[in-house]
């Protein structure tokens, strides 16, 4: 998106906010949103004085002949008591950038129907609007949840301009519900699945939201939620013009990143915004700051800004929001909102699609397993983590297990007490332990004026110790460089996991590691390079690992074919992907780089002109695939996402 794109989709944000404004405060807001932008400030104000002298002109002058005809075909069309087929406008209850929403009636001889009833706003009737109105009319007739407000009836008024019949809801939205009935956070959480459901659903039909909040989303007095407005939802699979830039009718406060640059839309813009209306339900504020900051602060906070942490976000809020989470204190909710549950959330809030959720059920998930105490994918595995809250699930069982191992590690220890290979290795273990021990206990919330741990923080904290092991204990040193590089490339820092990698390739050199670690060691290399754009060094890095002599691996050719594919070598690429998913076919679909390599090719013939052989690939593998792994498994859904968009 260049920079008159975003000065357009800025102005005409702030005029549909401007707009469902009573008239009076419109002023006081753009300027408040645009403070340190007059320029932007005086072109929303012509569009608002615009759009009072129309509506106070006659409809025949504003709108041609066009207009006219319907006006006359169609007399009071706009108005309450009005008549669109069998149905009855009672009163307006919305009003957005598409069009606007009344409450109306069916009645016959046998029964009475309250609905809801969309019809575009008549002023801003074009081609491109009506298209996409239609297409919202389709994405909701494919669509059946209890949780998605469903499609009634459709139509067209005497002038063309269609309408959509939608059953009425009659509750209030996701926030306001939770904070009148006092919803503790598990509460809160287990409502939030619903809405994640309904998106599942969505997803499932291969149809992303795009604008997904507080207000979309209403709950019934029964407590069942809604899912309203797909007015810019799309197709996975559809080329509409509706996604240019200058049709765009996003709410900025909750668009990913991907949305305001203007790249190409999948679910995890989706994940983006379920990740911003879950912060706010839970601590009571958005991720960022909204009042009197200007469109384009907020939208550079939304592309390089990472969100604070909900904890500190809620620090200075007044009582009654811990209140109406049922807790005492401020400082509970504080504690309540550090830990998992934060964690769930930021990786919503990656600006990165990739380094997201890959799909709502992930989501979905870790959310159920926090609430039931079970690790959560969002901590990326870790061992320790993942023994901790085992532990904390099976606290007598675990402390019998440990008074017994304990004891047969004393009996092990006296038999090999002798034997020095052994106690080389007990011996690298236990500095092991006691540098992961002085890494947590530095990054201990209590010395870092309470804020949340971060696997990030627990990394820098065990760099220091793990640097004064690099010339007296290299073989140490390599092993646990090599697993914190690791880490570190899982959370997206390239660069940093290259530099640690090659530090711990040096140390494995000197010391007494095998052919096949240090071999690893450098396919790691490469791919931490080439991650982070260093393309001629992950080649050097893979010539490194041939020159150790081994046979080359799979993992090996899959980077190696990103290096030849990025050289323009295509056919060299292909030819060294199909050879891996050869030798990785026996490792079945579970298996990442088994995906990965399927995936990377057929990719790779798609943007070189060979799009049939990239979708005969892709049927292969999901054939592949689902002869082996339940049909609802995350790795088909990713299988068949990348072929629609191929």
């Amino acid at each position: 998106m260049d920079a008159e794109q975003r000065a357009f989709a800025r102005m005409q944000q702030l005029f549909d906010d401007a707009m469902d404004l009573p008239e009076g405060e419109r002023d006081a807001f753009v300027a408040r949103a645009c403070a340190d932008d007059p320029q932007t400030a005086a072109a929303v104000r012509g569009l608002l004085r615009q759009e009072h002298r129309l509506a106070a002109r006659d409809t025949a002058a504003q709108f041609g002949d066009l207009a006219a005809r319907a006006a006359a075909a169609v007399p009071g069309l706009l108005g309450e008591g009005a008549r669109i087929g069998p149905y009855t406008l009672l009163a307006q209850i919305g009003v957005g950038g598409m069009g606007r929403v009344f409450r109306a009636e069916r009645v016959t001889e046998d029964f009475r129907q309250d609905v809801a009833i969309k019809l575009l706003r008549q002023e801003l009737v074009d081609p491109s609007l009506l298209r996409r109105f239609s297409a919202e009319r389709r994405l909701l007739a494919a669509l059946n949840h209890p949780g998605i407000c469903r499609l009634l009836d459709a139509g067209a008024l005497a002038d063309g301009t269609p309408y959509a019949v939608m059953e009425f809801v009659d509750g209030q939205d996701l926030l306001g519900y939770a904070d009148r009935r006092g919803l503790r956070l598990d509460e809160r959480l287990q409502l939030f699945r619903q809405v994640l459901a309904a998106i599942a659903h969505a997803h499932r039909h291969l149809v992303v939201h795009r604008d997904i909040k507080a207000g979309n989303v209403l709950v019934d007095a029964g407590g069942q939620i809604r899912l309203l407005d797909f007015g810019i939802a799309r197709t996975l699979d559809d080329d509409l013009e509706a996604t240019a830039t200058r049709e765009r009718y996003l709410s900025f406060s909750n668009a990913a990143p991907e949305q305001l640059r203007g790249d190409p839309i999948s679910v995890a813009c989706d994940i983006y915004a379920l990740g911003g209306l879950l912060y706010e339900l839970l601590c009571g504020l958005p991720p960022f700051a909204l009042e009197g900051v200007s469109a384009a602060a907020l939208e550079t906070q939304i592309l390089h800004v990472p969100p604070p942490p909900m904890a500190r976000r809620c620090a200075g809020a007044d009582a009654a929001v811990a209140a109406r989470r049922g807790l005492g204190s401020t400082a509970e909710l504080q504690r309540r909102l550090a830990g998992d549950i934060e964690r769930i959330v930021q990786r919503c809030l990656r600006k990165e699609p990739a380094a997201r959720y890959a799909n709502v059920e992930q989501l979905d998930e870790d959310i159920a397993n926090f609430l039931a105490q079970r690790p959560i994918r969002a901590n990326d595995g870790q061992r320790f983590y993942r023994l901790r809250k085992f532990v904390a699930r099976h606290r007598v069982s675990c402390a019998l297990g440990a008074l017994l191992a304990v004891a047969l590690a004393g009996v092990l220890a006296a038999l090999f007490a002798r034997n020095v290979a052994a106690a080389r290795e007990r011996d690298r273990a236990q500095e092991a332990l006691g540098l992961l021990r002085a890494a947590f206990l530095s990054a201990d919330p209590a010395r870092v004026a309470g804020e949340s741990v971060t696997v990030r923080a627990v990394l820098d904290a065990a760099r220091p110790a793990l640097e004064q092991r690099f010339g007296t204990q290299p073989e140490l040193y390599a092993s646990l460089a090599g697993s914190l590089a690791e880490v570190q490339l899982s959370l997206g820092l390239s660069t940093e996991a290259a530099a640690l990698f090659e530090r711990a390739a040096q140390a494995a050199q000197r010391g007494d590691l095998t052919a096949r670690e240090r071999y690893e060691l450098q396919v790691l290399r490469a791919r931490a390079l080439f991650a982070a754009g260093e393309y001629d060094r992950a080649g050097e890095a893979l010539q490194a690992a041939s020159a150790i002599g081994l046979a080359t691996t799979p993992e090996w050719q899959v980077v190696k074919a990103s290096v030849l594919a990025h050289d323009g070598a295509a056919d060299a690429a292909a030819d060294t992907l199909r050879s891996a998913i050869a030798a990785l076919d026996a490792r079945g679909p579970a298996d990442e780089w088994a995906n990965l390599a399927r995936l990377r090719l057929a990719e790779l013939l798609g943007q070189n002109g060979k799009a049939n052989d990239g979708l005969a690939v892709l049927d292969a593998t999901l054939a592949w695939q689902r002869a082996r792994l339940d049909a609802s498994h995350p790795r088909i859904t990713q299988t068949r996402l990348q072929r629609v968009i191929a």
